[in-house]
């Protein structure tokens, strides 16, 4: 969906896609985004998207991952689901140290390195 002039809400019928999900029950999932037409018929003239879906414990609790998959069958997407989410893990991870740097560097509290601290 998309927002209009005024704040209307106005569904893209261009770019209508029909889900399907596959999942291993323990990992994670494959959607797999067939385009259609506005009609419900599938579309050929654009591309199959297939994308990835799973969680990522840390401390905090649960932190979801999606991450694409750039592959042009469902197979290959199983195949690259292992991969492409311990990318999107370590993205993540890169992501909230980044975050945990910067919050420390405007903390006004001065925090000692980690490591032993000598009187």
């Amino acid at each position: 969906m998309s927002e209009q002039s005024g704040g209307e809400m106005q569904f893209d019928l261009a770019n209508a896609y029909r889900e399907e999900n596959y999942t291993d029950l323990k990992t994670g999932t494959v959607r797999r985004l067939v385009p259609v037409t506005a009609d419900g018929s599938d579309d050929p003239g654009r591309p199959v998207i297939y994308q990835g879906q799973a969680a990522m414990m840390s401390p905090a609790g649960q932190i979801p991952l999606h991450f694409e998959l750039p592959v042009d069958s469902l197979s290959a997407a199983m195949v690259g689901f292992g991969p492409g989410a311990q990318a999107e893990a370590q993205r993540v991870m890169e992501e909230l140290r980044d975050l945990q740097r910067k919050q420390e560097l405007a903390s006004p509290i001065i925090q000692p390195p980690a490591g032993k601290i000598q009187l």
